[in-house]
């Protein structure tokens, strides 16, 4: 990862990633094709940004957090997007972003090497809007709309309150997520709330997720929206899908975790 100093407002940023199966055997290449199998090295970040007072753009290769456009790093190689965005901060306590995604890399390409930069969904650009409001204190409101013609169109709201005294932390968060698809097949929702505790190092929620019978709400990557980490459900397993984006699904989650900071160790368990 190389990023240069800012001159005159613009900055450059480059990341390179590379991963390596040599001792793969052809068992595991088909069992890991998708997602973690690809050999090879992409430039994943390779970007010119602008800032300026409190607008930020970026425009090139780039990774991404949003509810709806996510990049999941979640394995050897991080999703990474190409295109352009634009973050502003003018208005107090808020964020708001605008981008188009012109290109998406994926973690593999199928074939046995490193994912590399294609054409989103049927040779059509991604556009997004996010606004994020935390003028309430505790309260953060997100809300997002993304849209990918031949495919569908994304949205999601999410209202959280955090709260904490020295020891003791607690949250509730509930949030909604809409696929409106582009061909004949019916809308999908989801809908959950999430309720968190903890005490000193002691942590716990409890979670539900709801998919309504109309349709799914899946994506290409498990989550409704471009990219692997948008997956918003709160009932979810740790290690493994569950199907908790499929079409007339009720899904719970129960979390119990205890970090042991002088050890560097945590041990938890989840139920779903």
């Amino acid at each position: 990862n190389y990023v240069t100093g800012s001159f005159n407002g613009f900055s450059m940023g480059v990341t390179a990633q590379s991963s390596a199966s040599p001792f793969a055997d052809d068992a595991a290449k088909t069992l890991f094709k998708a997602d973690e199998y690809g050999s090879g090295a992409v430039f994943s970040e390779a970007y010119l940004k602008y800032a300026m007072g409190k607008t930020n753009i970026k425009v090139g290769r780039q990774f991404i957090q949003t509810p709806l456009v996510g990049g999941s790093g979640s394995r050897f190689i991080k999703q990474s997007f190409e295109g352009a965005l634009i973050v502003n901060s003018d208005l107090p306590d808020t964020l708001l972003a605008a981008g188009v995604v012109t290109k998406y890399q994926r973690r593999t390409d199928l074939l046995g090497n490193v994912g590399t930069f294609d054409n989103v969904g049927n040779d059509e650009n991604a556009y997004t809007l996010l606004a994020i409001n935390k003028s309430i204190p505790g309260v953060k409101l997100t809300a997002q709309y993304a849209t990918l013609k031949k495919f569908a169109d994304l949205y999601y709201g999410e209202v959280a309150y955090a709260g904490k005294t020295d020891t003791f932390a607690y949250g509730i968060a509930a949030n909604y997520e809409r696929k409106d698809p582009d061909s004949s097949a019916k809308a999908g929702t989801l809908y959950g709330a999430k309720l968190s505790l903890g005490y000193d190092a002691l942590k716990c929620f409890v979670a539900y997720s709801r998919v309504t019978d109309d349709n799914d709400v899946k994506g290409n990557n498990g989550g409704v929206g471009l990219g692997g980490a948008t997956q918003a459900a709160y009932a979810r397993g740790y290690q493994a899908k569950t199907g908790t984006y499929d079409q007339d699904n009720k899904a719970y989650s129960i979390d119990v975790n205890y970090n042991f900071k002088q050890y560097g160790l945590m041990l938890g368990a989840r139920y779903t």
